[in-house]
């Protein structure tokens, strides 16, 4: 949350739906719940894309020192 407030980019490892783990930098903007779980909402840069994970599969996370401009409104 705090990442998202200062507007800095995250270093995030997590798990893929099919089970690979795959380091990636991105811009955070919220979590949300959705059905039992509650998942982190970011737009990934290794894709360029929007992308979303449970927070269960979500492995290592660093708060880079690199900062963003919003592509979209940050909700922390």
């Amino acid at each position: 949350m705090r990442a998202g407030r200062e507007r800095k980019i995250v270093w995030i490892k997590a798990r893929e739906v099919d089970g690979t783990i795959e380091p990636r930098e991105v811009e955070p903007y919220s979590f949300r719940p959705k059905g039992s779980t509650e998942r982190f909402f970011f737009y990934c840069l290794l894709h360029n894309g929007t992308r979303n994970f449970k927070l269960e599969n979500i492995i290592e996370v660093r708060i880079t020192d690199k900062m963003f401009l919003p592509r979209y409104a940050v909700e922390f």
